[in-house]
């Protein structure tokens, strides 16, 4: 049998070995690294996840802040709506008493004018200018 290989001399086995544990050994540093760099990207994961957490929660610190402030926005606004209009309902109520008391005061005086027409002599006069003439020659 023969070999397409050389034999190897313990010169070149050694150094073979010794390459190999360089190998093993910058292997070894490289996982080393490899996992401080997997913790440093857990960390800044962390990070990030912290960091989003709290822009939500300012977030929505800011939202629940704007949303009492519309609140009481709101409440102040009803506030004044409703004391205009209840000061537009009493003027209403006011101006109804009015209408009311113009109202009594056009019937009375609509009942006046009939009682005083009733009561009144004829003004209807068929011939006022000859009664005129007619009186003053009788008269004077």
């Amino acid at each position: 049998m023969s070999s397409n290989y050389a034999p190897l001399t313990i010169e070149a086995l050694e150094q073979i070995l010794s390459d190999n544990q360089n190998y093993a050994r910058e292997n070894k540093s490289l996982k080393k690294n490899l996992l401080a760099a997997r913790r440093q990207c857990w960390k800044c994961d962390k990070h990030i996840s912290q960091a989003r957490t709290n822009e939500r929660k300012i977030a929505g610190s800011q939202m629940d802040k704007l949303k009492k402030q519309f609140e009481k926005e709101k409440q102040d606004l009803k506030l004044i709506y409703a004391s205009d209009l209840e000061r537009k309902d009493k003027d209403i109520e006011r101006l109804e008493k009015v209408l009311q008391r113009r109202k009594q005061q056009i019937v009375i005086l609509q009942k006046a004018v009939l009682q005083y027409e009733e009561n009144a002599p004829s003004r209807h006069d068929p011939h006022p200018q000859k009664d005129r003439v007619h009186k003053r020659q009788f008269h004077n």
